[in-house]
């Protein structure tokens, strides 16, 4: 089970929020002037000490001051780095704990434009070397492979042609923001391995072209679900 130590140390540049009832009874909670609640040791026991542990190592601060259930603080709301009004209240339901009501301060900046960064140039297109290469293609290639493989190469192939006959220019616009210098390390990488397959195929720059191709699919995939995320915020 992962503690919230162990988040923070996988996601040192991430800011944190953990809300909830933790059920630490031997912790009591006192506001202090900065907004946030001080932590106090009032029966030393192990898992007391492994939540002080976990939020001194992520940095997280504790924003409930007053009792949630009986005279105990038991649902906390902590963050590292995002500002934090909590406020404890009857809640709507019948519960033997009071309500938690919280508001979170988070910078939203403006995102830019979605464009592209380069383009297949029609205009410039040798048709007729097109043609001619996707009829000397050996699609033979494609026989008895099963339909994922097959759908694969069968683009593999597609693309190779259209990029040796169409030319590529580059846009005067600026990248998706969600494609930051990794996701453009990956697409070298990609594009390396692609033109290492078209000098030479053998099964290793296949499999090795495959392999960077999925790893760019699935990181621009998880950029692009980021930025959707963000964007909802």
């Amino acid at each position: 089970m992962r503690t919230i130590g162990d988040i923070a140390t996988a996601h040192p540049d991430k800011a944190l929020l953990a809300a909830g009832d933790f059920n630490v009874p031997e912790l009591g909670w006192t506001r202090t002037e900065a907004g946030w609640a001080a932590p106090t040791v009032l029966r030393r026991t192990r898992r007391a000490e492994q939540l002080l542990d976990g939020c001194h190592l992520a940095g997280l601060k504790q924003y409930v001051g007053q009792p949630t259930r009986g005279g105990n603080v038991l649902d906390l709301v902590m963050s590292s780095g995002l500002p934090i009004e909590a406020e404890v209240r009857d809640g709507v339901f019948p519960s033997d704990h009071r309500e938690v009501a919280c508001t979170v301060q988070i910078a939203r900046a403006a995102v830019p434009l979605v464009t592209r960064q380069t383009a297949l140039n029609y205009r410039r297109a040798d048709w007729e070397g097109l043609r001619t290469s996707l009829s000397r293609t050996p699609w033979i290639l494609l026989d008895g492979l099963p339909v994922d493989e097959a759908a694969d190469r069968f683009y593999d192939l597609l693309d190779a042609a259209i990029r040796d006959h169409i030319p590529v220019v580059t846009l005067r616009r600026r990248q998706p923001p969600w494609f930051d210098g990794e996701l453009r390390a990956a697409l070298r990488e990609k594009e390396g391995a692609h033109r290492r397959l078209k000098r030479h195929r053998t099964p290793v720059t296949e499999e090795a072209f495959r392999q960077q191709r999925g790893n760019f699919k699935s990181l621009a995939s998880q950029k692009f679900y980021e930025f959707l995320v963000l964007l909802g915020t």
